[in-house]
């Protein structure tokens, strides 16, 4: 494509030599005389590829400087002055537009021209170039994420003013872009740094590249956390430092969550009573609970010394069959030893999961005590099963002796009655009955009446003492010891507290139960001689001590093969909200002691 010229010369036989010479060398020209056509067909939207512009163009017309400065106001078209004069005055009104040539008319000089003009064209083709890439890297040094500072190295080391920065830079900091220019990068830096200047720079020098974090005050005082890429070249053999800094405030808030999260799922893991160990398919160590010790008191580091979970277990507990097959096995029971040889019940629930290079989670729950418990449960369940039949037995027992009272004493006594009424009524009918007869009988009902109504007593009080009713239990106790002394050849002292207690009728009669049954077993195990009952009062409590000198026992060995009257006894406490304390050794006779709350 063929090359635009226009030539602005009033003189016209020049004229067309130009543009004889310019289209034989593939120009297309148009010519002006004089400046102010010439910018008429520019305003007309016809742009050429340069202007040949002679510097005078007639009395009472724009000059030639004049043209051209308005046409670089407002066009980026080439202008190659042409002029006969060669003068001082002349070239100072034209030196600030002879950047593309200044050419002298003078006859015979056509191939100079040409070449003017063609090397005009390619300066001006080469800055447009150079202006788009220009363009380019400031669209690039502005529009990159980064905030980008380029400031000089100074000879002493330090880092000298910024001399550019990009529009990120001024945006992120609050700074225009001339506050900026002003500053330094020590101006923007705040608070502690991983790496001083000084050690910056070192690397720098030796390196070319440093890499470092800092924190970066903005204009409103907020500090901004970032990660600088620092890069020294040099211009000219002077030191430079480009530098690419990175607002890296959400991954410092992404670092310090993911911290407190670490840190949380530590505290909890170490704050839970269940322990976690991961581990590979074959059982290696992975991952071991910070709060192992409280179960196996091993510390994480000795526990994954063991290596293996196999050198704690014996085996990897399941196989990869079963893990395969279920994906997750719930509540292995599986006893273990720890550090100081203590044996542990545990729960175990192993997990099939993708974790940091694991692939069994084994989660262990510590039950021992649980299973104690459960182990007491079940022993308390058969004792009580055993004191509900032993009860039962002792009461038809009871029954049974009861009715034989009752047949034997009670029905003897009322046949006897009987008879003694037949007789009499017989001979009452005689007409002459045998008073001494008759007195007789009536003196032996007495007897049996007598004889009868003390035995209802005794087996009504036996049933249940009506001393406990109308007096009350400290009453009942001394009724009792009393009674006792009758029947057994065993000393009894009785001290008691000499004021109103009140119990309730059913706590009462447990505790009137309890002192009976402690009694009775000094008679049929001890062997004592003597036997003290003291009573006390305190916190709204009433407490009873039944001391005997008999020979004791071990409390463990009846416990554990089990005591219906001791158990009877503790359950009668527990009936009236209170406690029962048993105490005895072998040798060393038997202490009781019961507390029952006050009403």
């Amino acid at each position: 494509m063929k090359k635009t010229v226009f030539i602005v010369e009033d003189e016209m036989i020049l004229n067309e030599q130009l543009r004889r010479v310019l289209n034989k060398n593939g120009y297309s020209v148009e010519m002006f005389a004089h400046g102010e056509p010439c910018l008429e067909r520019l305003d007309s939207g016809t742009v050429p590829d340069l202007i040949l512009m002679d510097i005078n163009l007639g009395i009472d017309r724009l000059t030639g400087p004049e043209v051209t400065k308005r046409i670089y106001e407002r066009y980026d078209i080439p202008v190659v002055l042409h002029s006969a004069y060669t003068d001082k005055a002349t070239l100072d009104t034209t030196k600030d537009m002879i950047k593309y040539g200044y050419v002298q008319k003078v006859p015979g000089n056509e191939q100079f021209i040409l070449a003017t003009l063609e090397m005009a064209i390619k300066l001006h083709s080469t800055e447009i170039e150079l202006r788009k890439r220009e363009n380019l890297y400031r669209e690039l040094f502005d529009n990159t994420n980064d905030a980008v500072y380029l400031h000089r190295l100074e000879k002493n080391g330090k880092t000298g003013h910024f001399i550019e920065v990009n529009r990120i830079a001024c945006r992120r900091l609050g700074y225009t872009k001339e506050e900026l220019l002003e500053m330094s990068p020590a101006d923007l830096d705040v608070g502690e740094r991983r790496k001083d200047e000084a050690e910056v720079v070192r690397e720098l020098q030796n390196t070319g590249v440093s890499v470092f974090e800092v924190n970066h005050r903005a204009k409103n005082g907020t500090s901004i956390p970032v990660e600088i890429s620092a890069h020294l070249f040099k211009i000219d053999g002077e030191p430079f430092v480009l530098s690419a800094v990175r607002d890296i405030s959400k991954r410092k808030a992404a670092e310090e969550q993911l911290k407190s999260s670490e840190e949380f799922h530590r505290t909890t893991l170490s704050s839970i009573s269940d322990t976690v160990l991961l581990t590979d398919e074959e059982g290696r160590f992975i991952y071991v609970c910070p709060n192992v010790d409280v179960i196996f008191g091993y510390s994480p580091a000795e526990v994954e010394a063991f290596s293996h979970i196999s050198n704690i277990f014996g085996d990897s507990i399941v196989t990869s069959g079963e893990l395969d097959g279920e994906g997750e096995i719930y509540n292995i029971k599986r006893t273990v030893e720890d550090k100081d040889k203590r044996r542990h019940v545990l729960l175990i629930n192993v997990k099939r999961v993708t974790i940091i290079g694991g692939s069994r989670l084994y989660t262990f729950r510590d039950i021992t005590e649980l299973s104690k418990k459960e182990e007491e449960l079940k022993r308390s369940e058969q004792m009580y099963r055993e004191l509900s039949t032993h009860l039962q037995n002792i009461r038809e027992e009871q029954n049974a002796e009861l009715s034989r009272e009752i047949h034997d004493d009670l029905g003897q006594s009322l046949t006897a009655l009987k008879m003694n009424i037949t007789f009499l009524d017989q001979s009452l009918e005689e007409h002459n009955p045998d008073k001494e007869s008759l007195k007789k009988t009536v003196q032996d009902m007495e007897r049996i009446i007598g004889a009868t109504v003390k035995k209802v007593r005794k087996i009504s009080t036996e049933l249940r003492p009506s001393v406990i009713d109308a007096e009350g239990i400290i009453e009942a106790l001394e009724w009792q010891v009393d009674e006792f002394k009758k029947n057994f050849n065993i000393s009894v002292e009785l001290s008691t507290v000499r004021q109103d207690i009140e119990l309730g009728e059913k706590n009462s009669l447990h505790v009137f139960r309890i002192v009976q049954e402690s009694l009775t077993n000094c008679v049929r195990h001890s062997g004592a001689t003597e036997v003290h009952i003291s009573t006390d009062i305190k916190n709204s409590s009433l407490f009873i001590t039944v001391k005997d000198n008999g020979h004791g026992f071990d409390i463990d060995s009846i416990e554990e093969n089990g005591s219906f009257g001791l158990l009877g006894m503790k359950e009668r406490a527990k009936q009236c909200g209170g406690t029962l304390d048993i105490m005895s050794s072998p040798g060393d006779g038997t202490t009781l002691q019961l507390q029952v709350p006050i009403q």
